[in-house]
């Protein structure tokens, strides 16, 4: 054959043209015959097999094969569309067809890929307002940056527990896992139930449940945290005791307020425990600090708090806070409206100038009362 010169097809060609032809039609038929099934059950057996994957972590190589027969199935559905006869109707209902097939398998694959993403990486994102469900930052820099050697936990629950005890022991494991999530490798947990492995809570000294123990695996030293209503708190100090790290204080001054650190009473006109609470919620450890009995600001102050002095500074205690503040430490004076004199002069040696009289906010108040702020529930940002 000379170069440039055309073949015409022959007889061979063109019967085996005619059966490939033939055979994809056959395969069309047949796959089509089952359309409605691949309809239902690709779809479905995709949102099942994911489901059992991501929320059943002991069944997910059977999610996986369910996930893969429904990707199966719709990749059949979507081939059945591809083999339909090629007339103009035809076309444009295939046309159709495979864009909405295309689309599905578009769509399930990235909600699958996301959600196979979010368990493996565990993300967790936290979408109250308050962020009730967020570990406070003093708790986060303690797990990622301060921790360095390894801590274990075992946490002794039995299974058969009265409704009220599993609120508390459901929110223990909560922020166990929590710890476990945010800690990088350095915090580990398990729950042992000690009536069916005494043995274990035998070796651990455990006679009394629902509790905690925290264990640093390299020295082996131990700190044990019973069923608690703050186990943010109580978790982060045992923590910090089996690492030997120290927890940052925040001393509130006593002797100079009628404020009460430890008084809960909401309907109380002097309580301050709700503000002692927040801190201590926030991984500091909160204790009072009289200036007569110890006449100096201890070495660990992270920060003093003066809440609502009406006492005269004494001139001993003013220059054990000064000395204080000199040293680079910090002080939060929370003052009522025409505070003292001695704690003016004691604040205006930092440059503040606190001025007479009140601060009324004529946009938002108390109705009838224009000297009593109304704070809303989004009135405040919270900052790191």
């Amino acid at each position: 054959m000379r170069r440039g010169e055309r073949t015409s097809p022959t007889p061979e060609d063109g019967n085996q043209r005619h059966w490939a032809l033939r055979s994809l039609q056959r395969l069309g038929n047949e796959l089509g015959s089952f359309r409605g099934i691949f309809t239902l059950a690709g779809p479905f057996a995709v949102i099942v097999g994911s489901l059992v994957a991501l929320l059943f972590p002991e069944l997910r190589q059977l999610g996986l094969s369910i996930l893969a027969l429904g990707a199966i199935a719709l990749f059949s559905l979507a081939l059945a569309w591809l083999l339909r006869p090629h007339n103009r109707v035809a076309r444009r209902r295939q046309r159709y067809g495979l864009t909405a097939t295309v689309s599905i398998l578009a769509v399930v694959g990235i909600v699958s890929l996301v959600n196979l993403l979010a368990v493996n990486n565990n993300v967790l994102v936290d979408v109250t307002a308050s962020r009730q469900y967020s570990l406070a930052p003093q708790t986060l820099n303690v797990l990622t940056e301060r921790v360095q050697g390894k801590v274990e936990a075992t946490a002794f629950i039995v299974e058969d527990q009265d409704p009220l005890e599993a609120v508390t022991t459901d929110r223990m494991e909560e922020y166990l896992r929590e710890f476990a999530r945010q800690s990088g490798g350095s915090f580990s947990y398990r729950v042992v139930d000690p009536e069916r492995f005494p043995d274990i809570a035998s070796r651990s000294g455990v006679t009394q449940w629902p509790i905690v123990v925290f264990e640093e695996v390299a020295t082996g030293k131990r700190q044990s945290v019973p069923a608690t209503a703050n186990p943010e708190q109580d978790f982060l100090t045992a923590l910090l005791v089996v690492s030997g790290l120290s927890q940052k204080t925040i001393y509130i001054l006593e002797g100079y307020s009628p404020w009460e650190p430890s008084n809960l009473d909401a309907d109380a006109r002097h309580g301050f425990g709700f503000a002692s609470r927040g801190l201590a919620g926030d991984g500091y450890a909160v204790r009072t600090l009289n200036l007569v009995q110890n006449p100096s600001v201890p070495d660990d102050a992270a920060a003093v708090v003066v809440a609502g002095p009406a006492r005269d500074l004494g001139a001993t205690d003013a220059a054990a806070l000064n000395e204080y503040l000199e040293g680079g430490g910090r002080m939060l004076a929370l003052l009522e409206p025409d505070p003292p004199r001695t704690w003016r002069d004691l604040i205006a040696r930092w440059g503040i100038d606190v001025l007479d009289g009140y601060v009324i906010d004529l946009a938002s108040h108390v109705a009838g009362t224009p000297a009593t702020p109304l704070v809303g529930k989004g009135g405040y940002i919270a900052t790191d």
